[in-house]
């Protein structure tokens, strides 16, 4: 992985991570090499919500989320 910019609470990846990957985004200071990690996938805050989808004629998919 290739580290470009940072700061204090945000790290610029800019190559090394492809399609697939899972990272770690927080906790990191503890870690060691070794641990075991549980993944979490996180859902994308971009959502469009099931009103809008109706205003274009999509379905309502609230029972799917």
């Amino acid at each position: 992985m290739t580290i470009g910019e940072t700061d204090d609470n945000n790290v610029e990846i800019t190559a090394g991570i492809n399609d697939g990957d899972q990272i770690i985004t927080s906790n990191t200071s503890t870690l060691q090499d070794g641990n075991e990690v549980d993944a979490v996938v996180k859902q994308d805050s971009d959502t469009t919500d099931s009103t809008s989808d109706k205003q274009d004629g999509g379905a309502d998919d609230t029972a799917s989320k």
